[in-house]
């Protein structure tokens, strides 16, 4: 859990607020956009989850993102592209140990140049904070 919420926190450590549950970490990111006619808030709610398994730890994540527009419109849904699960698994596998560089947003977005970093989610985007860990 403590590798998932560094994730978070590296990310956009200001924006991203964590609660716990037994074997379950809870991040929220609250964010708005403001446009000139017009604006959306929304909350971005991460749910990790662990289960040990013949002495394996399993982790599973799952993204609710809600969203409200100008007018009362408002929607709830998962992410629209599975690059979000992509670069949070990367990062995990260095935090763990398993992979030996932390995957940049830059580098993600070479590998996959048809991402939209606003569809990752508060991991990479134009306001986030996207830092990377301290050797």
């Amino acid at each position: 859990m403590e590798a998932s919420e560094k994730i978070f926190t590296l990310s956009d450590e200001s924006d991203f607020s964590f609660s716990y549950k037994p074997n379950e970490l809870i991040a929220r990111r609250s964010w708005s956009l403001y446009l000139v006619l017009s604006f959306s808030t929304g909350t971005d709610v991460w749910r990790i989850q662990t289960q040990e398994s013949n002495n394996e730890t399993l982790v599973t994540i799952e993204l609710e993102v809600t969203t409200s527009s100008l007018g009362g419109y408002s929607t709830k849904a998962g992410p629209a592209h599975t690059s979000t699960y992509k670069i949070f698994w990367a990062r995990l596998d260095y935090l763990l140990g398993l992979r030996e560089d932390w995957m940049t947003c830059d580098q993600f977005d070479e590998i996959d140049p048809y991402s939209n970093h606003g569809l990752l989610y508060g991991l990479c985007g134009k306001y986030t904070d996207n830092k990377t860990p301290k050797a």
